[in-house]
């Protein structure tokens, strides 16, 4: 059986390749470039070359992915012990856009498989035993990932090296590349060989975009949907802002508690080029930013909704541009869309403030008070 696997040349059975995806997956795919299957007894490698997968009808162009070259490796032994251990993917000049649109569709959804009589006669005699998912090694190079909203506006990944090990109990990300044409560069490097397997692990984050740097460590959970960072440091310019903070990102939205300090922070600091998104015309003439942490652009109050906080507030000195104020303190409390800041203490100039602020942006218009 070996032999014949070493010597098998794949293309012939390229037709029913891609018949068979389209029978499971309902994906139109096409197999322009060689097919390669190099087996061994360490495990089996798969290489396609040229891979093209078609859109539905409505998206905005023909094709959902382009790949240039993908590669599979897969351990053979464990597959006898109902293991799956994917030694490498490879992914490499590619281009993917993920499409949304009206009517709940989704250009990357596959349609629910139909259940036949003989796997129902099986789900029906015993439960199937699940087959346990190892991937050691992932890598993509010279790749670009797109998303594009109902309204056209498309944001874009731009990976020039994306690499996830895991090694010796311990997982590392490599990203370079760009979101939008901002530069991006992230390491994060946690524990465990199974990214899903623990309820909780340790977790050290370095990320470089645009003008700012960050840098973190905490602890991050996906059974429970809980990110929590213990330290967290950003920097843009001459500014400087640090803290805790608690994300539960399980329930309808996501709720952050926390904290962010400062001894200088500077609002010119955390303004970012404004740069156009790609999709209709209407959208490209408004020339709106897609990348931003603070902008002149009005904030729209609908944005009050994304999320519930509580946060403490604690700057030494904040330069806006117009004034510097002291000593501001605040407790930010954000609940389903109403924003609270109470208490709230401000020096500026002389003159000491003290007070409180409420915006419901919940109400039409919006009530500030």
């Amino acid at each position: 059986v070996a032999v014949a696997l070493m010597t098998l040349d794949v293309n012939q059975y390229r037709d029913d390749i891609t018949k068979l995806l389209h029978d499971n997956t309902g994906l139109d795919v096409k197999l322009a470039g060689t097919i390669k299957l190099h087996v061994t007894l360490d495990g089996s490698t798969l290489d396609l070359a040229d891979v093209t997968i078609k859109n539905p009808t409505w998206a905005s162009r023909p094709d959902f992915a382009h790949i240039g070259h993908f590669g599979l490796g897969v351990a053979l032994i464990p597959l006898l012990h109902k293991q799956l251990i994917i030694q490498d993917i490879t992914l490499s000049d590619a281009d993917i856009l993920m499409e949304s649109a009206s009517g709940n569709r989704q250009n990357w959804a596959l349609p629910a498989s139909k259940p036949t009589a003989q796997n129902t006669k099986a789900s029906d005699d015993s439960p199937a035993e699940k087959m346990a998912i190892h991937v050691n090694a992932v890598h993509v190079t010279n790749s670009k990932i797109g998303t594009r909203s109902e309204d056209g506006k498309t944001t874009w990944f731009n990976a020039k090296d994306l690499t996830l090990k895991q090694t010796s109990g311990s997982t590392t990300v490599d990203f370079k590349g760009a979101l939008n044409d901002q530069a991006i560069g992230l390491s994060v490097k946690t524990n465990g060989d199974d990214l899903a397997s623990l309820p909780e692990r340790p977790l050290d984050l370095d990320l470089t975009f645009a003008n700012f740097h960050v840098t973190a460590s905490g602890k991050s959970s996906l059974a429970n949907k809980k990110l929590v960072l213990e330290a967290y440091r950003v920097t843009a310019g001459k500014s400087a802002l640090n803290g805790q903070l608690t994300v539960n990102y399980g329930g309808a939205r996501p709720n952050i508690v926390g904290s962010i300090n400062s001894d200088n922070l500077i609002v010119a600091d955390f303004k970012t080029e404004s740069k156009t998104a790609e999709g209709d015309a209407a959208s490209d003439a408004k020339a709106t930013s897609q990348v931003r942490m603070l902008s002149d652009a009005p904030l729209g109050l609908q944005g009050l909704k994304a999320a519930n906080a509580d946060i403490d507030v604690k700057i030494a000195a904040l330069d806006t541009g117009k004034a510097t104020l002291q000593n501001l303190s605040a407790k930010l409390l954000l609940q389903n869309g109403n924003l609270f800041i109470n208490p709230l203490s401000v020096t500026i100039g002389a003159g000491n403030v003290n007070g409180q602020i409420h915006v419901n942006g919940g109400a039409t218009p919006a009530q500030v008070g």
